[in-house]
C-alpha cells in the first residue's frame, strides 16, 4: 500500500511539474512548497482512510453484536482492528489537518493549491462511493432482499460525515 502511494504521489507530482513547465507558469507566492504540500496531504489521506476504516470496523462490531442475534462475538479481532487503526490514524490525521489548516490561513494561496485540490476530490469521491455502496445496500435490507448486516449502516454514517465534513470545507473556499 506505502508503495502504492508513493507512486502515485509521484505521478502526480511529476504531472503537475510537467504542466506547469510547459505553461511556463510562475508562481509569484510559492506557499509552503510542493514537496511539504505532498508530504501533508499524502499523509492526511493515508490516515483519514485509516480513521474512518477503524470507526467503520468498531461500528460494524456494535451493530452486529446488538442488532445481529450474536451478544458476545466469538471473536473480537475486529474490535481490536478498529481501535489500533482508529489509535493510529486519528490523532495521525487531527495534527496534519491543523496544520496544513494554519497553513491556509496564513498563506491565502495554499486554498488554490492543485495538491489541496486533489486531496479534496478524491476524499469526496472515495467517501461518495463508500457511502453511496451502503445506502445502496441499506435499501436491500428495508425492501427485503438482502438481510441485516452492520457494514452498510456504519459505512453510510462514518463515510457520509467525513464527505459532508471535505464538501462543506471545500465549499467554505
Amino acid at each position: 500500500m506505502l508503495i502504492f502511494l508513493v507512486v502515485v504521489g509521484g505521478l502526480v507530482f511529476g504531472a503537475v511539474s510537467l504542466a506547469r513547465r510547459r505553461r511556463g507558469f510562475v508562481e509569484v507566492d510559492p506557499g509552503i512548497g510542493t514537496v511539504r504540500r505532498l508530504y501533508f496531504y499524502g499523509v492526511s489521506f493515508v490516515a483519514l482512510i485509516m480513521a474512518a476504516s477503524g470507526i467503520v470496523q468498531i461500528g460494524i462490531f456494535v451493530l452486529e453484536g446488538v442488532f445481529g442475534g450474536e451478544l458476545l462475538s466469538a471473536s473480537s479481532v475486529q474490535l481490536a482492528t478498529g481501535l489500533s487503526l482508529i489509535v493510529v490514524g486519528l490523532p495521525l490525521w487531527g495534527l496534519h489537518w491543523r496544520l496544513i489548516s494554519g497553513h491556509v490561513r496564513a498563506l491565502p494561496v495554499e486554498k488554490k493549491s492543485v495538491l489541496r485540490k486533489l486531496y479534496m476530490y478524491v476524499i469526496l469521491g472515495v467517501s461518495a462511493v463508500f457511502a453511496l455502496t451502503g445506502a445502496a445496500s441499506i435499501l436491500g435490507f428495508i425492501f427485503q432482499t438482502g438481510s441485516f448486516r452492520g457494514y452498510p449502516w456504519a459505512a453510510l454514517v462514518v463515510w457520509g460525515g467525513m464527505w459532508a465534513y471535505h464538501w462543506w470545507v471545500e465549499r467554505e473556499e
